[in-house]
């Protein structure tokens, strides 16, 4: 199982940040664009997801404030996230483009998924630029949302989470499936928690 340390910052700096190679090709694709991601604690605060991507035009068909189960469709990098494996509301799913329209929702797999907003009420923050060759989101998720969700959670050193991270872009030029940690099935689908890596706080 792969793993990926979350560091405990005071305050937001991705500067020197382990970087999680998204770099598994899955279900039979060629195209595989240099992406990363890397998270980080805030104290007090949340976490902080930004995944990156070489890439000078994805395809942005989606805008801004957007709220769709087809954001994928463009050129798309996820965060799905369990802070509490094995528990009965499952994992969030975090799916942004490049013009931070989203995606995002809670449950157990697939198809037993409910809208973040619907939940709680509101939705977590999405921001997505450029960086040089390298397009980019950010999602911050509060402890406050989180709490919401999931009540009380471990945030201790040594706490354990599952996820997942994803490049991918279904209806783009160049079709893209990409994940961190492999999923071992002959068909796409995402929302596969048996596959999922580990999150260790530091």
């Amino acid at each position: 199982m792969v793993t990926y340390t979350i560091k405990k910052l005071k305050t937001k700096d991705f500067t020197g940040i382990e970087k999680a190679n998204i770099d598994n090709i899955l279900w039979g694709g060629t195209y595989k664009p240099e992406c990363f991601a890397q998270v980080i604690y805030v104290e007090d605060e949340g976490f902080y997801a930004k995944l990156s991507c070489k890439e000078a035009d994805p395809l942005v068909t989606y805008k801004k404030g957007d709220f769709s189960d087809d954001v994928c469709d463009d050129s798309c990098m996820e965060w799905f996230i369990d802070f509490l494996p094995g528990n009965e509301k499952g994992y969030i799913n975090f799916e942004g483009t490049a013009a931070a329209a989203m995606n995002c929702g809670v449950g157990t797999d697939r198809n037993a998924r409910t809208p973040i907003n619907k939940m709680i009420g509101e939705l977590p923050t999405l921001e997505a630029g450029r960086d040089g060759e390298f397009w980019w989101v950010e999602y911050f998720l509060s402890l406050d949302v989180i709490r919401k969700i999931f009540g009380k959670i471990n945030l201790s050193s040594g706490a354990e989470y599952r996820g997942n991270f994803y490049k991918c872009g279904e209806l783009t030029q160049d079709p893209s499936y990409l994940a961190w940690s492999f999923i071992d099935i002959p068909t796409p689908d995402y929302h596969r928690p048996d596959f999922f890596g580990k999150f260790i706080m530091e």
